[in-house]
Protein backbone atom coordinates (compact mmCIF):
# COMPACT_ATOMS: atom_id res chain seq x y z
CA UNK A 1 0.00 0.00 0.00
CA UNK A 2 1.40 3.39 -0.91
CA UNK A 3 1.30 6.17 1.65
CA UNK A 4 1.26 9.94 1.58
CA UNK A 5 2.25 12.46 4.19
CA UNK A 6 -0.52 14.52 5.77
CA UNK A 7 -0.26 17.52 8.06
CA UNK A 8 -3.10 18.16 10.53
CA UNK A 9 -3.78 20.62 13.31
CA UNK A 10 -5.22 19.37 16.59
CA UNK A 11 -5.71 20.95 20.02
CA UNK A 12 -2.71 20.54 22.34
CA UNK A 13 -4.64 18.33 24.77
CA UNK A 14 -5.68 16.05 21.91
CA UNK A 15 -2.08 15.75 20.74
CA UNK A 16 -0.96 14.84 24.26
CA UNK A 17 -3.64 12.12 24.38
CA UNK A 18 -2.65 10.81 20.95
CA UNK A 19 1.03 10.65 21.91
CA UNK A 20 0.24 8.99 25.23
CA UNK A 21 -2.00 6.39 23.64
CA UNK A 22 0.44 5.72 20.80
CA UNK A 23 3.29 5.27 23.25
CA UNK A 24 1.23 2.92 25.43
CA UNK A 25 0.43 0.87 22.32
CA UNK A 26 4.05 0.84 21.17
CA UNK A 27 3.09 2.62 17.95
CA UNK A 28 4.31 5.70 16.18
CA UNK A 29 1.89 8.61 16.17
CA UNK A 30 1.49 8.06 12.43
CA UNK A 31 0.60 4.37 12.83
CA UNK A 32 -1.77 5.14 15.70
CA UNK A 33 -3.52 7.88 13.70
CA UNK A 34 -3.82 5.60 10.66
CA UNK A 35 -5.49 2.92 12.77
CA UNK A 36 -7.80 5.45 14.43
CA UNK A 37 -8.86 6.90 11.08
CA UNK A 38 -9.48 3.42 9.66
CA UNK A 39 -11.68 2.63 12.66
CA UNK A 40 -13.69 5.82 12.14
CA UNK A 41 -14.12 5.06 8.42
CA UNK A 42 -15.32 1.52 9.18
CA UNK A 43 -17.71 2.86 11.80
CA UNK A 44 -19.14 5.43 9.39
CA UNK A 45 -19.62 2.75 6.73
CA UNK A 46 -21.54 0.65 9.27
CA UNK A 47 -23.71 3.59 10.30
CA UNK A 48 -24.46 4.35 6.65
CA UNK A 49 -25.46 0.71 6.09
CA UNK A 50 -27.80 0.76 9.10
CA UNK A 51 -29.39 4.02 7.94
CA UNK A 52 -30.04 2.53 4.48
CA UNK A 53 -31.40 -0.67 6.02
CA UNK A 54 -33.76 1.22 8.32
CA UNK A 55 -34.95 3.41 5.47
CA UNK A 56 -36.05 0.28 3.61
CA UNK A 57 -37.10 -2.04 6.47
CA UNK A 58 -37.92 0.26 9.37
CA UNK A 59 -36.09 0.81 12.64
CA UNK A 60 -34.10 -1.93 14.30
CA UNK A 61 -35.52 -3.25 17.55
CA UNK A 62 -33.77 -2.25 20.80
CA UNK A 63 -32.83 -5.91 21.32
CA UNK A 64 -31.23 -6.07 17.86
CA UNK A 65 -29.29 -2.88 18.55
CA UNK A 66 -28.01 -4.22 21.90
CA UNK A 67 -26.89 -7.50 20.35
CA UNK A 68 -25.21 -5.69 17.47
CA UNK A 69 -23.37 -3.35 19.82
CA UNK A 70 -22.03 -6.29 21.82
CA UNK A 71 -20.94 -8.11 18.67
CA UNK A 72 -19.26 -5.01 17.25
CA UNK A 73 -17.41 -4.39 20.50
CA UNK A 74 -16.19 -8.00 20.58
CA UNK A 75 -15.19 -7.95 16.90
CA UNK A 76 -13.24 -4.72 17.32
CA UNK A 77 -11.47 -6.10 20.34
CA UNK A 78 -10.50 -9.26 18.43
CA UNK A 79 -9.49 -7.65 15.15
CA UNK A 80 -7.54 -4.88 16.81
CA UNK A 81 -6.09 -6.87 19.69
CA UNK A 82 -2.71 -5.24 19.10
CA UNK A 83 -4.13 -1.92 17.96
CA UNK A 84 -3.58 0.79 20.52
CA UNK A 85 -5.86 3.15 18.64
CA UNK A 86 -8.84 0.81 18.75
CA UNK A 87 -8.14 -0.21 22.33
CA UNK A 88 -7.99 3.42 23.44
CA UNK A 89 -11.24 4.24 21.64
CA UNK A 90 -12.99 1.20 23.12
CA UNK A 91 -11.84 2.17 26.62
CA UNK A 92 -13.17 5.70 26.16
CA UNK A 93 -16.48 4.33 24.82
CA UNK A 94 -16.93 2.24 27.97
CA UNK A 95 -16.69 5.33 30.21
Amino acid sequence: MSTQKLSITVPEETLREIRRSAEEAGLSVSAWMSQAVELVLQTQAGLDFVAEYEETHGPLSPDSVSRAQAEIHDALARSHADSGAAEHLLEREAC
